[in-house]
């Protein structure tokens, strides 16, 4: 199971449209400390845009089957940017 959920219904959504920041705020604060801190490391050691951040912070909240799926994805990403160069 997931360690973060996205989850809304219509009546628990805001009125208005929720930000990127917004939502990185919820992805961190509901993940422990250990991946919420690997996660700032990364971002702190190698820099990241706001979605990028988001991105890996998804990432560390995500299950053993949805990071081995994240990797099948950008396993294939790669073999698909090598073909274009050649």
């Amino acid at each position: 199971m997931p360690i973060i959920t996205l989850t809304a219904t219509l009546a628990q959504l805001p009125s208005s449209p929720m930000n990127l920041a917004d939502m990185l705020k919820d992805v961190l604060d509901q993940l422990p400390d250990q991946r919420r801190e690997a996660v700032e490391q990364l971002v702190k050691e190698y820099g990241a845009r706001e979605s990028c951040h988001f991105t890996l912070a998804l990432l560390a909240g995500a299950n053993s089957r949805e990071r081995r799926l994240s990797r099948l994805l950008l396993n294939e990403l790669e073999r698909q940017d090598v073909e274009d160069t050649d």
